[in-house]
């Protein structure tokens, strides 16, 4: 079910990075991902919480979430 949800704000950001030339050959986890890293510290962990959750996000999405788990830069706003 939450492959198919698309909250309000996740609209506004689709919008926002729509212009971005590789979005549209990105699968929809991949696009996930990148608005999960986007969005912040509280949505990568979120993503990562998530991706230990196959049973919930299903396969594919949780192998992409997995991604923020090695490759995140760490974040060094104050």
């Amino acid at each position: 079910w939450i492959e198919n949800y698309e909250p309000e704000f996740m609209k506004n950001l689709r919008q926002k990075i729509h212009s971005h030339p590789n979005l549209e050959h990105m699968s929809h986890a991949c696009r996930l991902r990148l608005a999960f890293t986007e969005l912040g510290p509280t949505f990568i962990k979120l993503g990562q919480i998530l991706s230990t959750r196959e049973d919930l996000v299903g396969e594919q999405l949780a192998a992409e979430l997995k991604l923020l788990q090695d490759s995140t830069t760490p974040n060094t706003d104050p």
